[in-house]
């Protein structure tokens, strides 16, 4: 099958009108205009997340628009509010995900939405969240971005968090801590394994169990290595 560029050419995207295809190729861009007569090259992921709007001019009225009143009751208000409860408040649901084991918020977010918009508000879309590039790091800049709920790993909230020797963490993070794949890890837990037994290298260090090559017996679950 023959994939099929979908034409966008005369669509509008917020404050962009499509005029043609962008001379970038890989990824695809789409030569755009904007309400105040710029022409620029825009990212079709870009567009079709709704994380472009306009060419740029709008981001001193996006920024304005956030902190009127204190930035209450709007998006980026409610984003910010919670991000701080989640690393804050030992009584949110989310706490362990975050404080709990850890994350913070920087000091100049913290203590100010202002500060936080400023540095957040130009890239912010309608039906953005707020994501870490570095899931242990800090909210601060230069570690987060705005995603759509679609972009983001999947269920990330549903990943199970396991207490170690080292702390409450990610099954992903503590596959990484001991040197097992994320998938090798997740198998474990599914098996219902738990404690030292969840973290323990393999037996035979490279060695792959396989329906081929091993047969289970009640002293070894077959672990998949």
């Amino acid at each position: 099958m023959v994939w099929k560029l979908k034409d966008l050419t005369g669509q509008t995207f917020g404050h962009l009108t499509v005029l043609k295809r962008g001379e970038r190729k890989h990824p695809t861009y789409w030569l755009c205009e904007c309400v105040c007569g710029a022409r620029k090259e825009i990212r079709a992921s870009s567009l079709a997340y709704g994380q472009s709007r306009s060419c740029g001019c709008k981001r001193g009225e996006i920024l304005r628009q956030g902190i009127a009143n204190g930035g209450s009751g709007t998006p980026g208000y409610k984003s910010w509010i919670g991000l701080r409860q989640r690393c804050n408040n030992p009584n949110d649901r989310g706490f362990k995900h975050y404080g709990g084991r850890g994350i913070r918020v920087c000091a100049e977010w913290d203590a100010s939405f202002e500060a936080f918009w400023r540095d957040m508000g130009p890239t912010w879309f309608p039906g953005a969240t707020i994501e870490r590039d570095d899931v242990n790091g800090p909210y601060a800049p230069g570690n987060c971005s705005w995603v759509t709920r679609a972009q983001q790993p999947k269920n990330r909230r549903t990943v199970p968090v396991v207490e170690t020797p080292w702390g409450p963490m990610l099954i992903p993070e503590l596959a990484r801590k001991v040197g097992l794949s994320p998938v090798q890890m997740s198998v474990r837990y599914r098996k219902g394994w738990r404690g030292e037994k969840l973290w323990s290298p393999p037996t035979e260090k490279g060695a792959r169990i396989t329906p081929r090559n091993h047969k289970k017996t009640p002293e070894d679950p077959g672990d998949v290595l």
